[in-house]
């Protein structure tokens, strides 16, 4: 009896002792499952925020981008509108001038009439003559009206162009035929001969024009009076150059005399 109630006591502890090794084994693997948990949870946590300030850096990038880019597009087109605008300066200054230059006096009146009559290449009455060199110089003073306001600016562009291009054509056509003498462009002091420098300064008026024209596209008008002011002496010495083209030639060989 007491042998066998010490292999049941031996056997009992065993067992006890078992199963707290069990209950430790078992807790440890618990630990351990919840570590890992907490590990991968945290990774995971951290990984997101990552991810979250990387998208958050991204945005500010590509506003950051956005922003600069329509300033640099705000620049471009207040830049263009000035240029614009003081080519139409330079295109009414001159067709100003040149209409204020042929009407301004009987003797310019009639120099520029024989200009036409030389011109046009074909025989003609003298009032008619006299009635084609006023229509030449109301559309001279239309176009210059025309050019600088932003409601008339296109229609004024494209006046300019048509002016300019049958211009060339009788110059182009004086020249090729002999029937030179002076343009009387800008009234009767304008005595120079016709050549190929007249063509020049036409060329040079189409390309201003083109260029009026496609920058008035791409830019923004200047709105205030300070800007157009600021245009306008910008276009001033444009105007001196082109106008006294032929006076500015006649007075180079004195001056290398």
């Amino acid at each position: 009896m007491t042998v066998h109630a010490m292999t049941v006591h031996a056997m009992t502890v065993h067992a006890m002792t078992v199963h707290a090794m069990t209950v430790h084994a078992m807790t440890v693997h618990a630990m351990t499952v919840h570590a890992v948990v907490a590990q991968v949870s945290g990774h995971v946590v951290v990984q997101m925020s990552c991810q979250a300030s990387g998208h958050m850096a991204a945005q500010m990038v590509a506003r950051h981008v956005v922003v600069q880019a329509v300033a640099g597009h705000a620049v471009v087109q207040a830049v263009l509108g000035y240029v614009a605008l003081t080519l139409r300066l330079v295109l009414a200054g001159v067709f100003l001038s040149s209409a204020v230059a042929k009407s301004r006096s009987a003797a310019a009146r009639a120099a520029f009439v024989e200009a036409v009559r030389r011109l046009s290449g074909v025989r003609r009455p003298r009032r008619v003559i006299r009635v084609i060199a006023a229509g030449v110089v109301a559309a001279e003073f239309a176009a210059a009206f025309a050019l600088p306001f932003p409601a008339s600016a296109a229609y004024g562009l494209a006046w300019a162009a048509a002016l300019l291009a049958v211009f060339t054509a009788a110059i182009a056509r004086a020249i090729r035929t002999g029937a030179g003498g002076p343009c009387a462009c800008f009234g009767a002091a304008a005595s120079a001969p016709l050549g190929p420098r007249h063509l020049v300064r036409n060329g040079l008026l189409l390309t201003v024009t083109c260029g009026a024209a496609a920058a008035m596209n791409a830019g923004a008008e200047p709105w205030t009076w300070p800007e157009a002011a600021a245009c306008a002496l910008a276009a001033l010495p444009g105007v001196v150059l082109i106008a006294g083209m032929d006076t500015i030639s006649a007075l180079l060989p004195k001056v290398q005399a």
